[in-house]
């Protein structure tokens, strides 16, 4: 994605949007086709804002901005999915590691982990601890004191012998009674005209701490044997997964949904169906501020973000994959037996 800066006299402003002004020169219109999406999905899932007229910028497209026009150019991006071999893929991997250790051994200011437990946090805790870079790292996990993954990252700290680094923040039971979107939209729209659309950030600021992340980018889905109509029928109900949206504005999203998501993956391979679906309609909508943050501000960092283990993605065979192998890897990689760690 293509950010657009704008310096006002204390903050640097990013952007990943396009057309960003083009609405307030006339009469601006609430978009009901984005508050569609925020009430089925709970974020916006197709690109837009809530302003008709601005539009984020997709990702592996290129951006020509003029006083005429906005040019968008898609480039050739089939070398993704040439094949690896599997000893290829354990070096990439493993050069891959090396790499974010080096960028995270030579940052001075302080380290903070946000651990569930999970696969994909224990992962990267596995390639820092090959690393020997866990000792500077406070780690945290958010949940009730028994819920099952803060009961797997306390054990998983406690086999690592990292107790007095974690902080397990125990959230108390709230019940939530609305959702309250005319509030955050509100905000939106008049609090941040770079367009947050309740996903992206406001401002770069000076931050002392470099949070590192285990966000992932379709790495746990196995690999699609569906037919393109098949993949498409199976994914009807994505967009309603609240199951509050009325029959006329499912329909309406479902179509555009189903005809960009027939474009995107009429060039794809149909084993990387369910990857691509995934990275260009969920992980670039739903955690674009993880990845405008890791980017841009360099207060973030997100491995499994990275273009080179999207690559790995894309390539690897379909039996590492399936058996998540890049996960696995990772965690043997760690002096101590992680994945043996009850999930």
């Amino acid at each position: 994605m293509t950010p657009q800066l704008g310096i006002s006299s204390q903050k640097v402003y990013v952007t990943n949007r396009h057309n960003l002004l083009s609405p307030f020169l006339d009469k601006p219109s609430f978009s009901k086709k984005s508050f569609m999406w925020m009430v089925g999905r709970g974020h916006i899932g197709d690109f837009g804002f809530f302003l008709e007229g601005i539009y984020r910028t997709k990702p592996n497209h290129k951006y020509v901005i003029s006083k005429e026009a906005t040019k968008v150019e898609v480039p050739n991006n089939s070398f993704l999915f040439e094949p690896l071999k599997i000893g290829d893929v354990v070096q990439e991997i493993n050069s891959i590691s090396e790499y974010f250790a080096e960028i995270i051994n030579g940052i001075t200011a302080t380290k903070s982990f946000s651990i569930s437990g999970g696969k994909d946090s224990r992962a990267i805790l596995g390639m820092l601890d090959h690393f020997g870079i866990t000792s500077d790292i406070s780690l945290s996990t958010h949940g009730e004191a028994f819920a099952p993954d803060v009961m797997a990252a306390t054990d998983l700290v406690k086999c690592m012998g990292l107790e007095r680094q974690h902080i397990v923040n125990n959230n108390s039971p709230k019940v939530n009674t609305s959702l309250l979107f005319s509030k955050k939209i509100a905000q939106d729209i008049t609090l941040d005209f770079i367009g947050s659309s309740l996903s992206d950030f406001k401002a770069l600021q000076l931050n002392s701490n470099i949070l590192i992340g285990g966000h992932e980018n379709g790495f746990k889905k196995r690999a699609n044997k569906k037919s393109l109509e098949q993949y498409i029928a199976s994914r009807r109900w994505w967009i309603n997964n609240l199951d509050i949206l009325g029959a006329d504005a499912f329909e309406l999203i479902q179509s555009e949904y189903t005809s960009e998501l027939q474009e995107l993956l009429s060039f794809v391979p149909v084993n990387r169906y369910s990857q691509v679906d995934l990275v260009n309609f969920r992980t670039t909508t739903f955690v674009a501020s993880n990845l405008t943050n890791f980017h841009i501000s360099q207060n973030q960092i997100h491995p499994f973000l990275d273009g080179r283990f999207y690559r790995l993605l894309c390539g690897v065979p379909d039996t590492l994959l399936d058996s998540q192998f890049i996960h696995y890897l990772l965690m043997r990689n760690s002096s101590y037996p992680i994945e043996a760690i009850p999930f």
